[in-house]
């Protein structure tokens, strides 16, 4: 993507792809990611079509009353940026930023907390407006336990074919967390029994990488056995 060189380029690039990045910024945040959202080629397109879409409505809506104020007071508009300013950081990111928090609004029952539904002195259930959103900043209980997790303990891994490692994990130890594939770094690395058993620390062992595919098996443990 070619960078703007100039005030005008710059100008259509603001005008073009701020409106796209403000709604999926605020989208992700409400609804949380989808896997388009890991390419970054992807995100570009969908902020510069969506960007492209509100700014096609405002050119339609405002678009005429826009070129008759520059007409008539073109001058005094430009000697007091304030309010031109003021609006549009509205229309480029206050109304796109507010679409998908209005596209999230639901109306749902009103239950008590041992989920009966509240009525109205009529009888009739109680509606409440209420704010979907399904995004939680840690995507899985792996990504939960690397940001969590103290070091200071052991770790094992049986791997697909049967096989352990293990070592001990502490503060120079490492684990991946999403959009990165799943792997983990054990900063000293201990011998294996054929059933798990940690047997001996290695000598001058300096780290194992271990990659954790699906059919993995990590055990965090605090004293072996």
């Amino acid at each position: 993507m070619t960078v703007p060189e100039s005030l005008a380029q710059l100008s259509l690039f603001v005008f073009f792809i701020v409106p796209g990045i403000a709604f999926g910024t605020v989208r992700v945040a409400l609804r949380g990611h989808r896997a388009v959202d890991t390419s970054a080629g992807a995100r570009i397109l969908e902020a510069l079509f969506v960007g492209v879409l509100f700014d096609a409505v405002y050119l339609l809506v405002f678009g005429r009353l826009v070129v008759e104020s520059f007409q008539d007071s073109g001058a005094q508009l430009l000697s007091e940026p304030f309010w031109p300013t003021l609006l549009a950081l509205g229309l480029l990111v206050g109304v796109p930023a507010l679409v998908p928090v209005l596209l999230s609004l639901r109306v749902a029952s009103s239950t008590e907390s041992d989920g009966t539904q509240r009525t109205t002195n009529k009888g009739k259930q109680r509606k409440k407006v209420v704010l979907l959103s399904n995004f939680r900043s840690v995507p899985s209980a792996w990504d939960n336990n690397a940001l969590t997790m103290g070091s200071g303990r052991f770790v094992r891994v049986r791997l697909e074919n049967g096989v352990y490692y293990g070592g001990w994990y502490s503060r120079k130890s490492l684990m991946s967390t999403y959009p990165q594939p799943r792997d983990i770094f054990i900063e000293s690395q201990w011998r294996m029994g054929a059933k798990g058993e940690f047997l001996s620390k290695l000598e001058n062992s300096q780290g194992l990488w271990v990659s954790i595919s699906d059919k993995c098996v990590v055990e965090w443990i605090g004293v072996p056995k």
